[in-house]
């Protein structure tokens, strides 16, 4: 199974990264995840648009994750169906990402309240 089409827009400075033949953006470069995460500090992964992820685009998401451990560069997931969620559950990878159900509180979790 070929990697789900990825779109790529900005939203308040932050690469927002839609997975699904539904996504909004432009097409995602040439280098995927593991570019977007290198040269965008802060990127959440809608995956509103995405009802399934093969193991081959879990194996990509995770190897984006390594790249950039470390670097202080932000990543965020939200919207996943109930399916992915129980993929991301039993992966562990909702262990590696922060996930939200919503784009909107996954881009309001980099803005956090000023005291």
């Amino acid at each position: 199974m070929p990697l789900p089409p990825m779109q790529i827009r900005f939203i308040d400075g932050i690469a927002v990264v839609g997975v699904g033949k539904h996504a909004a953006g432009e097409p995602l470069g040439p280098d995927g995840l593991i570019g977007c995460f290198r040269e965008h500090p802060r990127v959440v992964i809608d995956l509103i648009g995405a009802d399934t992820v093969s193991s081959e685009w879990l194996g990509h998401l995770i190897r984006a994750h390594q790249t950039v451990m470390g670097t202080g560069h932000q990543v965020r997931m939200c919207s996943p169906t109930g399916e992915l969620r129980k993929v991301f559950d039993i992966t562990r990878l909702a262990r590696m990402q922060v996930v939200f159900p919503t784009l909107a509180e996954a881009l309001e979790s980099f803005h956090p309240p000023v005291e």
